[in-house]
């Protein structure tokens, strides 16, 4: 999937994640007004018991308060009403602050913060039509100081209601206001740039995360995580199935439970390393759940967070074919070293038959030799069987040493896959043995498939 494909996801998200941030601002703001205006709307009665006067703008600021309080309680209305009607109790209360306290009252402070507060909750439109509004309603109170109305309703008659003077702060009160909305403006941009390379950086990381998941679960090794402890926190489904278990059931065991008593000991002394920052790599057993014993190759590699050691993964591979070709090997060696000497002792035999005919009989004497050659050819491979157990190599020497005895230019060995009874070519020597090497026939196809077929050897004629 493109980038273009996945801009419209993202930018979904982060509108549904802005939505959920702006509801729980909503919920804080209304909360704290609810608790933090009602000493302030006790003042305000009491106070009007003294002036009756004022009781019309204490019953004002009690109702505001009280629809406050209202949408405070009841969560389910809609998001924009409760944001709206928010907004419109604090233009009311700030027309009422105007009204009462002119330029020296919190009136402009209203005014200031509703278009930022809207900006918050909603959005860069609605900023601006409330900031409209309030330089609106500051020009008609401007107005109504001019012609005399507001000097009815001031609770401070120090107030000045000069039109020129008016207009002064009115100049402060629209730089400020714009500078405030300019300034929460790019502040609003600088975070949703954040949010979407944050969005960006999370999806990247989360492919990051399934891609390696992906790899920890299809690996052939088994892969095992434990703790600082000693306990598995992670097994991948190879490591579950090696050992015997369901998925998720080696969570939380002490490696002990797969290791066999009379491993203990080595490995803890292999663990006691990981500590020191040690990497190791050993050949051992595990314990399957019904007891059975897996011989591996470990690889452990020890892990580290904010420089201190938080556990150890192992990489366990397991190696019972691999043990079990080398059993074949040892047999195989031990039958052909047997096979040596049964056929050292008919040479023998054969030579005392040959010195007292070859007089006689010239046949013989090639017999011999031929016999001979092959005695050397069948000691080389024995030397070469008692020499190593890799396979590879036991055929490579067999093939070198019948192409030095023969003179052939290029020899190769095919053994039968007991599945398909394909023919493969299991090792070769001379030019383009790489291309010979792990070539397949049908049964009975080539010169080798019609030497298997028939059981007899085979010599064809090179023009």
């Amino acid at each position: 999937m493109s980038e273009k494909d996945t801009a419209p996801n993202n930018d979904l998200d982060i509108t549904i994640r802005l939505h959920a941030w702006r509801v729980k601002v909503l919920n804080t703001l209304l909360i704290v007004t609810s608790i933090a205006a009602g000493p302030m709307i006790l003042v305000v009665i009491l106070a009007a018991g003294r002036k009756p006067e004022q009781w019309p703008a204490a019953l004002t600021f009690l109702a505001i308060y009280l629809l406050i309080v209202g949408l405070t309680i009841f969560r389910r209305l809609d998001f924009r009403l409760r944001a709206w009607g928010l907004l419109l109790m604090a233009y009311a209360a700030g027309a009422l602050a105007f009204a009462r306290g002119g330029l020296a009252g919190d009136g402009r402070v209203y005014f200031l913060a509703l278009p930022m507060l809207t900006l918050i909750l909603l959005d860069w439109r609605a900023s601006l039509a409330v900031a409209v509004l309030s330089l609106l309603t500051f020009t008609a109170f401007a107005t109504t100081a001019h012609l005399g109305w507001m000097a009815e309703w001031l609770v401070c008659q120090d107030n000045p209601l000069s039109l020129v003077y008016w207009a002064e702060e009115g100049v402060a009160f629209l730089l400020t206001l714009v500078v405030l909305m300019a300034m929460q403006y790019r502040f609003s941009q600088f975070q949703k740039s954040i949010a979407t390379e944050n969005q960006r950086l999370y999806a990247e990381s989360e492919k990051l995360r399934a891609f390696s998941e992906n790899i920890v679960q299809s690996v052939e090794e088994g892969i095992l995580v434990e703790d600082a402890r000693g306990y598995i926190t992670f097994a991948n489904p190879k490591a579950s199935q090696m050992l015997g278990y369901e998925s998720g059931e080696l969570t939380g065991q002490h490696w002990t439970i797969i290791t066999p008593p009379e491993q203990t000991a080595r490995i803890e002394n292999e663990i006691a390393k990981r500590p020191r920052g040690i990497v190791g790599r050993y050949e051992t057993a595990v314990l399957t759940r019904d007891g059975q014993r897996v011989p591996v190759i470990v690889s452990a590699h020890p892990l580290f967070e904010n420089e201190r050691f938080s556990g150890v993964i192992s990489v366990l591979t397991d190696i019972t074919e691999r043990k079990r070709t080398e059993k074949q090997l040892s047999e195989y060696r031990e039958h052909l070293e047997e096979l040596v000497k049964q056929r050292s002792t008919e040479l023998v035999r054969t030579n005392e038959q040959l010195e007292q005919e070859i007089t006689e009989h010239e046949r013989a004497e090639a017999a011999l030799r031929r016999r001979n050659r092959e005695l050397a050819l069948l000691n080389q491979a024995s030397q070469a069987f008692s020499s190593t157990l890799d396979l590879d190599q036991l055929l490579i020497t067999v093939l070198e040493e019948a192409r030095r005895r023969l003179g052939a230019v290029a020899c190769s060995i095919w053994l039968t896959d007991p599945e398909t009874d394909e023919l493969i070519c299991q090792q070769s020597i001379g030019p383009k043995s790489e291309i010979v090497r792990g070539w397949r026939l049908a049964p009975g196809e080539g010169f080798a498939g019609w030497v298997i077929r028939h059981g007899k050897s085979l010599i064809v004629p090179w023009p």
